[in-house]
């Protein structure tokens, strides 16, 4: 009986710290929205660069943007694709579109009209 009661407790505890995670994601998320209205893209790319390692497609996509215009630094088209693939793998709309446009200009990623 000792078991059952242990294995349920531990998925309650991952249950626990995935929601946890995820709700600093949509805060990192947030703030770094607004550090990015405000001028401060390096305090973005740092705040979306935690929310998307947790799986935030709006923060990935974020980071995509700044990589692929350079937002701060130096443009990285082959980086802004990994942040788009990781949220178009979410289905996320403009990370899609956006690589998709990649893929039609060959910027970052092979040309692949069928891609695009």
């Amino acid at each position: 009986m000792i078991r059952p009661l242990r294995l349920l407790g531990f998925v309650v505890l991952c249950v626990a710290l995935f929601a946890t995670a995820a709700a600093h994601a949509d805060e990192d998320y947030e703030a770094g929205l607004a550090a990015y209205e405000a001028g401060d893209h390096d305090t973005a790319r740092e705040l979306w660069s935690l929310s998307a390692a947790v799986g935030n497609a709006q923060a990935a996509t974020g980071l995509g943007e700044l990589y692929l215009t350079g937002s701060g630094f130096e443009a990285d088209p082959v980086q802004a694709a990994v942040w788009f693939r990781q949220a178009a793998e979410q289905d996320e709309p403009r990370a899609l579109h956006l690589l998709g446009i990649l893929h039609a200009e060959g910027q970052g990623v092979p040309r692949d009209e069928e891609r695009a």
